[in-house]
């Protein structure tokens, strides 16, 4: 009710924290674990929902809107943030983020394409209980296609969200460096943006969340914190998606390396 109220008289602006940082992706490499581990920490609040897509989906509420997802403006010394993987992929996200706040931190997750593709083919298929055809769910030509159309709609601005190019990019997700190239028109990398390797992060997740804090500027102390949740890894045969999972790795080789080149950080994925 409270937070009616002041939505109604149009006081968010003044009475809601402002995010401090945001997880923008990758889909499927960690980000709601990495989610639930800061918000652990004494001076990072959590915000209403963890996925608020503001940035994407929900742009058109405006700004009210989505200050209102975030605590009640009264403990100054505390920050709060969101993470919407969805933003990583979307073509307006990145320019939309900085005319809203050009200070704000923003975390990025890279996963192996390969691995994240096969993850968030087998997350459709048991969510819409399919079965997996790799004519449909691993043709990189035809979702290229399918992908770029709605893309080009999006960042024309003749539609405003479509949930194709939001579920099924199965294989344009892992193109990172394109969308890496425009959060950098925006954000300079290790000042404002952090990229960390979803692998590395779950290898010796201690080192990598204190580097986050210290982005953050917050304490990096590590005692409170339960690594344990919410912890999980999907469940599913490979020997599946092993014809699939061979074409992508062809595929993603190039873009690995242009990465690689662009960010000045070995991922050691080829």
């Amino acid at each position: 009710m409270l937070r009616y109220i002041i939505k109604q008289f149009g006081l968010s602006e003044r009475l809601f924290k402002s995010p401090d940082f945001i997880i923008v992706g990758a889909q499927k490499s960690g980000t709601t674990y990495l989610y639930n581990l800061l918000v652990q920490h004494k001076d990072i609040l959590p915000s209403k929902m963890k996925e608020v897509h503001f940035f994407d989906n929900n742009f058109d509420k405006g700004k009210s809107w989505y200050l209102s997802h975030f605590p009640i403006n009264i403990h100054n010394s505390q920050i709060t943030g969101e993470s919407s993987p969805y933003y990583l992929y979307h073509p307006l996200a990145a320019e939309r983020i900085y005319n809203y706040d050009k200070n704000i931190k923003i975390i990025i997750l890279l996963r192996n394409p390969v691995d994240r593709a096969i993850s968030h083919i087998n997350m459709m298929l048991k969510r819409h209980n399919l079965e997996y055809d790799e004519n449909v769910f691993c043709n990189i030509d035809n979702e290229l296609m399918i992908q770029t159309a709605f893309e080009e709609k999006l960042d024309k601005k003749s539609i405003n969200k479509n949930h194709i190019h939001q579920d099924f990019s199965f294989i344009t997700r892992g193109i990172y460096v394109n969308q890496i190239k425009r959060y950098l028109q925006y954000f300079k990398l290790n000042e404002n943006l952090l990229i960390l390797k979803s692998e590395g992060f779950f290898e010796d997740t201690s080192t990598e969340l204190i580097e986050l804090f210290e982005f953050l500027r917050v304490d990096s102390n590590l005692d409170n914190i339960d690594f344990g949740v919410n912890s999980f890894s999907a469940d599913y045969n490979p020997d599946k998606f092993k014809n699939c999972r061979k074409k992508l790795k062809d595929f993603y080789k190039d873009y690995n390396n242009e990465l690689e080149q662009l960010i000045n950080q070995k991922m050691n994925w080829n």
